[in-house]
């Protein structure tokens, strides 16, 4: 029998045995109350054996009434139940014995009205038991055998023995109770059946409740551990993310503080080429040129891997001449390899189209780095640079890059680890020939973005091969292209109605794009589906998605234009920070807001293949731009023999038709320095320029002039550029002026800054150090262009009261920045000299005239306990004693403001009276300069 079945028949017995208990208390008091008629009626019939048997019923339904009492206080369970199946003997076999007796000594007397009475009281009592020993067939059983037994005994005792009417009746009688018992031996059977069966669902119940409530304790515990893990999870980002922004700003500071001192030497080095020199000099400034771009290029190789980890670079695609892209590269390589003893060399397979579509600038990066590379550790042979096509298809062609040295070779080990960064093939790489162990990793990613992949196959003895292999678009000259222009391609655009989108659809009319409108991503679904299955001929071929339109659901718009199998050959542009994981979603091109015409353009024609003028240009001005910040092998080397291929001419002669601007510009900027290095390019390039110090001084030029254009820093005191361009927005809006442009100029690079600008209502953004070719493609974009030849203003003509110039000083002092570390340099004051000639006294009396305010500053705020009063004032005085060769002081200045920003007002304090002394000794310095001339001074 299964467990199952005996779990059930326990049951059963245990709802039997429940059901005879209920009722053993009621048949306890019946009986003692029948047992007592008997016993009363038994001495009228003349006593004998009747009442001592009435006298023994009694005491029986006592000892009921006691087992119905232990029953109901000791409550047994079903597997204690089946030994109080068997406590009933005590009671039903004296019952039925002494019932039997009875009625067998008053059967002769049935006659008798007494005898009659006692009789049916018989009946009853017989009745009544054999009803409730129903519940329980043994004790039917027994309590039938135990009655018949007594009777037959008297009868054959007495020799009593009834007639045959009388044996009838009991016959009939016994026969009707056994009919009873049967009827409510199943009655009890039924309804025990259907308890039991009650009981055992109440139970899987109770069991399936008790489990549901440890699995319930269960998950309370794996939630418990799973919100542990949580918040350890978010302790541990929020760690990861404090480390990236400490990270950020140290990359943040170190380019500021690199950039801002370049600033004053890169623009003015390229002034300085522009003028007459002789060949020695000209090697010199080249030198020095292309030294500043070797650290620039430094730099931008840390801050191009920091945009790569942060998957906020960018690349572009546009027309590329490949063997003018080798050629440069090699041409600028050429006299590293020379000087090295090495012959340097390319070829490009026949079967490679002249022309392709990729990115120049990142392309050229790679390929420079790897040629670099090469050259670097090879010490004899050669290097040459290969071009392959490893594949093609109508629209896109796979070009492989591969750069072969005969160097040492690389072992396996050392490959492995080569593209990781930071990593270079020994610890003795670095020291020497310099680096930053970036470049291979750099290019990696670079590959990798481009889609594409990069690796090395390298023997010991034997050389090495570099290669990367990039998918690249072909040209839309060798495509069959389906338009010439821009004209009825159907164009949808998602954008708010603000100014923005207006201008957006002011350059589709004037391109003759068909397009509409839309603010709802459900609409533009609608619209979207419904076009498409009108057919091609009114399907919307390009959609334009502005992010900041859609806020937050620009990722499930995408999806839900991948899901619709109609749409899948409709081209997505968005307008504004996007994260760069949307471009698995769909993503054709991205473009920064606010959107400049000329790239809208671009980006249209490249997602509808249209062969346009700007698509078949050769190349950019950025891409010749960026040529300057390529370099050729390492610190050590002679950076005269890798001048820029476009500046390398020794004649010095400038183009007579180089492009002159018009307009009035306010150049706000707070460094000396750099506003007399900006002034100076702007009025080469025939601009009208005044200057303010502040942004609250630059608020009060334009509230009296007009200007065309603003050329703002971020970083001065009182007002920075951030808040008066806030405060210029304004005003625009409230006196319906309309909108004077306004460029950032900052030493800040970092990723977000330039969105930090943008956010603050200024219109485009130059990174320092500004370089004049950057500055004047950059206002070529705002200001309109003369034909007409403006002479050069030379130096002594540029004075502070002159027409060129209005000066609005800040009623604080000027703020300076930039600072090193040693006493007066007598190098920085004499290259000061040549560089502002008749200013040169102005500009030193200009800073003896702020150093004391800024100190008077410091002071107040080392007084009223303020570190932060003391960070601005500190930054400026290192900055501007930087400039003018106070360098010990710069240092002790810059070590201050470090203390300000950590908070520690003692060491601020403590290094007051230092900077006292410093400041004093440098301005005796810097007075004697101004009065005598440095032939003068004597340096120590």
């Amino acid at each position: 029998m299964s467990e199952m079945k005996i779990t059930r028949t326990l049951l059963i017995s245990m709802e039997r045995a429940r059901l005879f208990y209920s009722g053993l208390g009621f048949a306890g008091i019946a009986t003692i109350l029948l047992s007592a008629l008997v016993y009363w009626l038994g001495a009228r019939v003349g006593g004998g054996p009747i009442r001592p048997l009435a006298g023994g019923l009694i005491l029986i339904g006592v000892m009921q009434l006691a087992i119905w009492y232990a029953w109901h206080l000791r409550k047994p369970d079903k597997f204690k139940v089946r030994r109080w199946v068997y406590y009933p003997l005590l009671t039903t076999l004296p019952s039925g014995a002494c019932w039997g007796g009875i009625t067998a000594y008053l059967l002769p007397l049935y006659q008798t009205d007494t005898g009659l009475l006692i009789l049916l009281s018989i009946g009853a009592s017989a009745l009544l038991s054999i009803m409730l020993l129903s519940a329980l067939d043994l004790m039917v059983l027994l309590f039938f055998a135990s009655f018949l037994t007594s009777l037959l005994w008297v009868f054959n005792y007495s020799q009593l023995w009834p007639s045959g009417s009388i044996v009838t009746v009991l016959l009939a009688f016994v026969v009707g109770l056994g009919l009873v018992a049967a009827a409510f031996s199943v009655l009890f059977g039924i309804i025990a059946r259907l308890r039991a069966g009650k009981q055992n669902v109440s139970g899987k119940l109770d069991q399936a409740r008790l489990k549901m409530v440890g699995l319930n304790s269960r998950l309370s515990d794996e939630d418990e551990r799973r919100r542990d893990v949580e918040q350890e999870l978010y302790l541990a980002k929020e760690a990861a993310e404090t480390a990236n922004m400490v990270k950020g700003e140290f990359l943040a500071t170190m380019s500021h503080e690199i950039r801002t001192p370049l600033n004053g030497i890169v623009p003015l080095l390229e002034i300085l080429r522009e003028t007459n020199l002789d060949r020695e000099q000209r090697q010199f400034v080249n030198t020095a040129l292309n030294s500043s771009y070797h650290l620039l290029s430094i730099i931008n190789d840390i801050l191009d891997f920091s945009k790569i980890e942060a998957g906020k670079l960018d690349l572009e695609s546009i027309e590329l001449n490949l063997r003018d892209l080798v050629e440069s590269v090699v041409t600028m390589m050429s006299k590293s390899a020379e000087r090295r003893g090495l012959d340097l060399d390319y070829r490009i397979a026949a079967d490679l189209p002249r022309v392709v579509r990729g990115d120049p600038i990142r392309l050229r990066q790679v390929l420079t780095n790897l040629v670099s590379n090469a050259i670097k550790f090879t010490s004899k042979g050669g290097v040459m640079v290969e071009l392959a096509c490893r594949g093609r298809s109508r629209k896109n062609i796979e070009v492989i890059f591969a750069v072969k040295d005969t160097g040492a070779g690389i072992s396996g080990e050392i490959q492995a680890r080569l593209f990781r960064s930071f990593n270079q093939a020994d610890a003795s790489t670095t020291r020497k020939h310099g680096g930053t162990g970036l470049g291979l990793v750099i290019s990696r990613r670079l590959v990798e973005l481009m889609d594409g992949k990069i690796g090395v196959r390298s023997e010991v003895g034997k050389g090495s091969v570099f290669w990367f292999l990039v998918p690249l678009r072909k040209s839309l000259q060798d495509i069959p292209a389906d338009r010439r222009s821009l004209k009825v391609v159907r164009v949808l655009v998602i954008n708010d109605n603000d100014r923005h989108a207006e201008k957006l659809e002011q350059y589709l009319d004037e391109w003759g794009v068909l397009h509409q409108r839309t603010n709802s991503t459900m609409d533009a679904l609608s619209k979207l589906i419904s076009t498409a299955n009108l057919g091609e001929s009114w399907a919307y071929e390009v959609v334009i998605i502005d992010n900041k339109a859609l806020g937050g659901r620009l990722r499930g718009f995408l999806q839900e234009i991948n899901s619709e199998p109609l749409l899948g050959g409709v081209k997505l542009l968005t307008i504004g920070d996007s994260v760069r994981s949307v471009t698995r979603l769909g993503v054709d091109a991205t473009l920064e807001r606010p959107v400049k015409k000329s790239d809208l353009y671009r980006a249209l024609c490249r997602l509808m293949d249209v062969q346009s003028e700007v698509a078949q240009g050769s190349q950019t001005a950025a891409e010749k731009l960026t040529n300057q910040f390529l370099y050729a092998d390492s610190q050590g080397q002679s950076w005269a023999e890798t001048v820029p291929i476009e500046t390398a001419d020794e004649s010095g002669d400038q183009s007579s038709s180089e492009v002159r601007l018009m307009g009035h510009v306010l150049l706000v900027e707070d460094n000396l320095v750099n506003l007399n290095v900006a002034k100076k390019i702007l009025l080469r390039l025939g601009l009208e320029c005044d200057v303010a110090q502040d942004g609250l001084a630059a608020l009060t030029a334009i509230n009296h002039h007009h200007y065309d254009l603003v050329l703002m820093d971020c970083q001065m005191p009182r007002m920075d550029g951030y808040e008066a361009t806030r405060a210029i927005r304004l005003r625009e809006a409230t006196k319906g002026l309309t909108r004077l442009p306004v460029i950032a100029m900052t030493a800040n690079a970092m990723e977000g800054d330039r969105e930090k600008c943008l956010d603050a209502g200024m219109d485009d953004y130059l990174s320092k150090p500004v370089m004049p070719a950057t500055l004047r493609l950059m206002l070529c974009q705002w200001l309109p262009r003369s034909e007409q030849d403006i002479p050069e203003m030379r130096s002594e003509e540029i004075q502070p009261g002159s027409e060129a110039e209005r000066i609005y000083p800040a009623s604080g002092d000027s703020v300076e920045r930039g600072g090193r570390l040693t006493d007066v340099d007598r190098g920085v004051l004499e290259e000061l000299q040549e560089i502002m000639d008749d200013d040169f006294s102005t500009l030193l009396l200009s800073f003896l005239d702020a150093a004391p305010g800024l100190i008077r500053e410091i002071e107040a705020g080392i007084l009223d306990g303020d570190a932060k009063q003391v960070i601005l004032p500190a930054h400026s005085l290192k900055s501007s004693s930087a400039n003018v060769g106070a360098l010990k002081l710069s240092g002790i200045a810059r070590q201050m403001e470090q203390d300000a920003k950590n908070g520690d007002l003692a060491a601020v304090s403590a290094a007051f009276e230092q900077l006292n002394q410093s400041c004093d000794a440098a301005g005796r310095i810097l007075r004697k300069a101004c009065e005598q001339g440095l032939n003068q001074l004597g340096f120590d």
